[in-house]
């Protein structure tokens, strides 16, 4: 694990009280590794851009690739810091959902990059990727990857299947993300109709969660936000779980 020094501290510090919303996330491999995470949410602004370019700095993120970043916050209506516990991975994050939604009015149905990412991952390199919204893609666009990659990681396939069967495009948004050896896919549930129950019942019978008990614990209590498999040119085939989670949470996982 990579130690806080001061002037992260205080920046990630800083991020923590001005954020307005948080989440908390879990990766897992097929080798049965975990990925634990954590994002600081903030609406567009100049004072959220200048606060989260500090933060990744301070973290070791080239300066080149904050400026990139920079300038492509100017046109974003929502910015995210995440990183993993061990801070050895840091991303920067905007979201364009004002312009998608301004098509989706406008008739305009075809691919958007809803969010961006720009991520120093552990090996020192970095990389872009565009999350191409499919705006009101069909449920049978949207269940058939997020159900075979749950059942290829040993998941209850019918609890997930009851857990997730209510969703449509109109209320979850699904993106897709290829290049530079990358080919996922990501659901946004923040507003989606799901059964709870079944999704946390259908965690604690998962035996790649016995490694990640926290998981389990937030499928309980916490809204989930977003689900996302692929293929990762570092970690290989992925399964990923966002949570909704608060500042006390987000501290102890920072390390602050």
């Amino acid at each position: 694990m990579n130690s806080l020094t001061p002037d992260a501290a205080a920046a990630l510090t800083r991020l923590r009280d001005t954020a307005e919303a948080y989440d908390r996330s879990w990766s897992f491999s097929l080798e049965g590794a975990v990925e634990r995470r954590m994002l600081f949410f903030f609406p567009a602004s100049r004072n959220a851009t200048r606060r989260i370019a500090r933060a990744a700095t301070s973290l070791g993120m080239p300066e080149t690739a904050v400026r990139r970043w920079t300038e492509t916050a100017r046109d974003a209506d929502a910015l995210g810091l995440g990183m993993t516990d061990t801070r050895g991975s840091v991303r920067l994050y905007t979201q364009f959902w004002d312009q998608m939604v301004e098509r989706v009015q406008a008739g305009d149905l075809s691919p958007f990059p809803v969010y961006r990412g720009t991520k120093a991952l552990p090996d020192g390199s970095l990389r872009d990727d565009a999350y191409l919204c499919e705006p009101m893609a069909p449920t049978d666009r949207i269940l058939p990857p997020l159900l075979e990659t749950c059942a290829a990681f040993g998941l209850d396939e019918l609890a997930v299947a009851r857990a997730f069967r209510a969703i449509e495009g109109a209320d979850c948004i699904f993106t897709r993300t290829r290049g530079a050896g990358r080919d996922s896919w990501l659901v946004t549930v923040r507003r989606a109709h799901l059964d709870r129950e079944a999704l946390a019942s259908a965690l604690e019978a998962w035996p790649l969660a016995e490694a990640a008990p926290d998981l389990r614990e937030a499928a309980r209590s916490e809204p989930l936000l977003h689900v996302a498999g692929g293929t990762d040119p570092i970690k290989g085939r992925f399964l990923s779980f966002y949570f909704e989670t608060g500042a006390d949470e987000v501290s102890r996982l920072a390390g602050l």
